[in-house]
């Protein structure tokens, strides 16, 4: 499922969690499941809150520099400060500034590659699930590092707006490589999968090109 953001991608369950007003339902094999409303829902109503199983930033948005915690995806700046970054424009006002509000002083870095997240929760609960796997450390920034010459062939391909990104791919299988039980995440993740490619343009297959098995 997406996540809330428009500009984030995440997998999401957490059944507990789910408002008595919705219903899962299985639609076929190609839509999978779906969110059916079980009566009038009023403004301002939770429908459901979930915490992902795993979550990844828009490689774009990254690129551009939008400040969010690298595991629950939770905005870093405010509306304001991204508004005036992205503008140029230092003197820059949004209405109701009050209303949206960030708290640095709980903002980590990983040690290693400065990353950052929200909260030390944040940072133990990435470094515990897949972020041992995936840290680049002082290699962060080097182009040449396969994982960041696969975001970029990433990029190449999907340009804005957005509807997926590979890194969520990749931290799925970071989660499954740190994973004292394997099996579990793996019939957690088996959840989602309706189709294993775009079967009109198997995007899947010419990213990963002879190297696909």
């Amino acid at each position: 499922m997406a996540a809330p953001q428009d500009d984030m991608f995440s997998l999401c369950v957490d059944p507990g969690k789910v408002s008595s007003c919705v219903e899962v339902r299985f639609i076929d094999k190609i839509k999978g499941k779906g969110l059916f409303a079980k009566r009038s829902i009023k403004k301002g109503d939770s429908i459901f809150i979930e915490r992902p199983l795993v979550s990844a930033q828009f490689l774009w948005n990254a690129l551009y520099k939008y400040k969010a915690c690298e595991y629950c995806l939770r905005a870093l700046e405010t509306a304001e400060e991204n508004a005036r970054r992205l503008s140029g424009i230092p003197g820059l006002s949004l209405p109701h500034p009050e209303l949206c509000s960030v708290r640095p002083e709980l903002h980590q870095a990983c040690p290693q590659c400065q990353v950052m997240y929200c909260s030390k929760e944040c940072r133990q609960a990435a470094a515990d699930q897949y972020h041992r796997v995936l840290c680049l450390g002082p290699s962060h920034d080097d182009p040449d590092h396969p994982i960041n010459k696969l975001k970029d062939a990433w990029r190449s391909m999907h340009y804005p707006p957005e509807t997926s990104s590979i890194m969520l791919m990749a931290r799925m299988v970071a989660v499954v490589k740190q994973a004292q039980d394997k099996a579990h995440w793996q019939k957690l993740f088996s959840q989602f999968c309706s189709r294993a490619a775009n079967e009109e343009e198997e995007i899947a297959h010419k990213l990963l090109g002879e190297k696909f098995r």
